[in-house]
């Protein structure tokens, strides 16, 4: 099957094919030739020893990592897929085995080791491993899930994203405790989540972080274990310490919808609309867009580069005390101070009102024909309103989770996966069962 790249990846790859043409005096064929070929190449256009820190050298990393996962799709039935957990947010999955891989990751480490050869090593394991799980799956269960970008995408790409409060004492006091003994408390609290949680969900949720807390040194804390097991070191965190959170959303709403209303505020006027906006209202765009697009921000928002649209690179830090090794943590605590003006005034009527001030001028700027809109654009205009209640829904809550100014909590901002998403009304469950009475929840 035909698989597209990644636009990054595509354009790493013929800068580096024009690297090497240009150090070999010839076209180098990378697909086709071997690692040890393409090593002798390589040693030419780094001029020297491999250094992550150098982005000319991140390039060329970026550039055999789109050739070996070139090989890789063409050897076994794989795809690209997106991941926020990769450096460079793609990575390949294969659809005979649910098997993640970083091409970039495993590129860096082979040219830090001076020794592109490793990749047929890894070639060679990933091709036993695949066909290991051909040998065990023999004939495929009927209605089960196809392996495919979309499924990995929602299984393994953290691309929803959740702000919660963390009591850090608590969490402190969380990580000074054995896995074991966390591990009886998640269990008593499955027991006490009643008819709150089906059977099979409770069943299924105590295999999973029995899983992951048996993979732990049983007579270590968990503190002194974040190398290895960061992801679970933050999940304790969020199950011990966060008194709340906000639902869990696509990264993109948070950065396009609910921080920007948030800082354009309620303003009395709207700035001049230009011939462009007018057309595309009266081409069916939702009033809500267009008012994100023209008007200006009442509050000071940061940098274009910002987390989230939100946070500045100088207000985020890590969640964990050591470094996490090859681990992708998930957790990044942000300063929220600047928050607290833009929330403390934050009001869903009032931003409904405003939006429909800037509706009706709108609507005068186009002659009316805002009113005369096809079943398509009423719907378009049905979902913008659904869009505008959960962005208010998630301003209130972030309102209770960055706490009152003169005791603000500690924010973190959390990635999860879609199907982690899912699963949030469950963990909410938990949550409440650990930090609340011990009672049998019915």
């Amino acid at each position: 099957m035909a698989i597209d790249k990644p636009p990054h990846i595509e354009a790493a790859l013929s800068q580096l094919e024009s690297l090497l043409k240009a150090a070999e005096k010839r076209d180098v064929d990378c697909l086709n030739a071997s690692w040890s070929e393409i090593e002798k190449s390589i040693i030419k256009v780094l001029g020297g020893a491999f250094k992550f820190s150098k982005p000319e050298h991140q390039l060329i990393a970026l550039g055999l990592a789109a050739v070996l996962g070139e090989k890789l799709l063409h050897m076994h039935n794989g795809f690209w897929f997106p991941n926020s957990d990769s450096v460079v947010g793609v990575s390949l999955g294969f659809s005979e085995a649910m098997i993640v891989l970083s091409p970039f990751e495993a590129v860096s480490e082979a040219l830090g080791l001076a020794n592109l050869g490793k990749l047929d090593e890894l070639t060679r394991n990933l091709s036993n491993s695949l066909s290991s799980a051909r040998m065990a799956s023999g004939i495929p269960l009927v209605g089960a899930p196809k392996l495919d970008a979309e499924l990995y995408q929602r299984l393994f790409d953290p691309g929803f994203v959740q702000l919660m409060a963390l009591d850090m004492e608590k969490a402190q006091a969380i990580w000074k405790r054995l896995p074991g003994q966390l591990m009886q408390e998640l269990k008593d609290a499955l027991a006490r989540a009643g008819s709150g949680l089906p059977a099979k969900l409770k069943a299924h949720m105590e295999n999973q972080f029995q899983a992951v807390f048996n993979a732990m040194e049983p007579h270590k804390p968990m503190g002194e274990q974040w190398e290895r097991h960061g992801q679970t070191c933050e999940l304790a965190a969020q199950l011990w310490a966060s008194p709340s959170s906000t639902g869990p959303v696509p990264e993109g709403f948070w950065e396009g919808v609910v921080f920007p209303l948030l800082f354009i505020g309620f303003p009395e006027t709207f700035p001049p609309l230009e011939e462009e906006e007018v057309e595309a209202a009266k081409k069916g765009v939702p009033a809500l867009y267009v008012f994100l697009e023209v008007v200006p921000h009442a509050w000071p928002s940061p940098e274009d580069d910002a987390l989230l649209s939100a946070f500045a690179k100088s207000n985020i830090h890590p969640l964990s005390p050591t470094p996490s090794g090859n681990t992708p943590l998930r957790m990044l605590r942000v300063d929220c101070e600047f928050l607290q003006k833009p929330l403390s005034v934050f009001s869903g009527e009032k931003l409904r009102a405003t939006l429909q001030r800037f509706s009706a001028e709108l609507t005068e700027k186009t002659g009316g024909e805002l009113a005369k809109t096809s079943t398509e654009e009423a719907s378009a205009e049905e979902t913008s309103q659904t869009v505008l209640k959960s962005a208010i829904g998630l301003l209130d809550d972030l309102k209770e989770v960055c706490g009152p100014p003169s005791k603000p909590n500690a924010l973190f901002i959390r990635r999860l996966t879609e199907a982690e998403a899912e699963m949030e009304g469950a963990f909410e469950w938990i949550r409440k069962s650990l930090q609340g009475p011990k009672l049998i929840l019915v």
